[in-house]
């Protein structure tokens, strides 16, 4: 059984499946939902008592409530940001393939060692843990609010926004980022038709930039440097 959750708003708001009458004849199933979109309620699994494969991707949330398949076998996660809440995979005893791919860096790395130890258990049909990614690589390639502006505006728009994350990634002081923040803002000031729509876009890529510093920057002074330096 495959479901695929495409939602045309922004919400945090998690995405749960329905109840269905009839589960227990379902061994596996598929969730694709949007990379930064809203995230699937893995918990709305649990109706579906029998399962032995699961494959997620995109935007999951209470991936800890896997843990009650015991007689998961197969295990499958793609272009997942947030594994904090992922099970180790030894608790599931009869687990014998599994791929990790295009997921977050720190728990896949957790995720490699863990296969390393249980492969000296056990033989898997497949195991691989690939593609980890940083933070911010989920952003850059899924999540920059420029996405739907008109195509000349959002190659300029996206491009500055790239150019300002390298900046800040390397800043050393509050200065750097505001730097990296004011020409970011000033691209997009000569940019056409900007107007309520692209103004909020705007205000959102700079707390993404701002929430990649290693320095604490406070929303409101983000916000004050944004009001300082746009002209729509």
């Amino acid at each position: 059984m495959s479901f695929s959750f495409i939602p045309d708003i922004n919400s945090t708001t998690p995405i749960s499946l329905p109840l269905f009458t009839k589960t227990a004849h379902i061994k596996d199933i598929n969730i694709v939902t949007k990379v930064k979109g809203q995230p699937f309620d893995c918990t709305s699994l649990l109706q579906f008592s029998n399962l032995t494969a699961i494959a997620l991707s995109g935007n999951m949330c209470n991936l800890n409530s896997l843990e009650s398949f015991t007689a998961l076998e197969a295990l499958e996660l793609r272009y997942i940001s947030d594994l904090s809440t992922l099970p180790a995979l030894g608790t599931w005893t009869n687990l014998n393939y599994f791929i990790g791919w295009n997921i977050e860096e720190q728990t896949g790395k957790v995720l490699k060692k863990q296969l390393t130890d249980l492969e000296k258990q056990k033989t898997f049909k497949y195991a691989s843990v690939s593609n980890l990614k940083k933070p911010e690589w989920f952003i850059t390639e899924f999540g920059i609010p420029f996405g739907v502006w008109p195509t000349k505006n959002n190659k300029v728009a996206v491009k500055a926004y790239k150019d300002a994350l390298k900046v800040i990634k390397k800043a050393s002081s509050i200065e750097d980022v505001q730097g990296a923040i004011k020409i970011l803002v000033e691209v997009i000031n000569d940019l056409a038709n900007i107007e309520t729509t692209e103004r909020e876009d705007t205000w959102e890529a700079v707390m993404q930039l701002v929430s990649f510093s290693t320095l604490e920057i406070e929303e409101e002074t983000a916000s004050k440097w944004f009001d300082q330096y746009r002209d729509f």
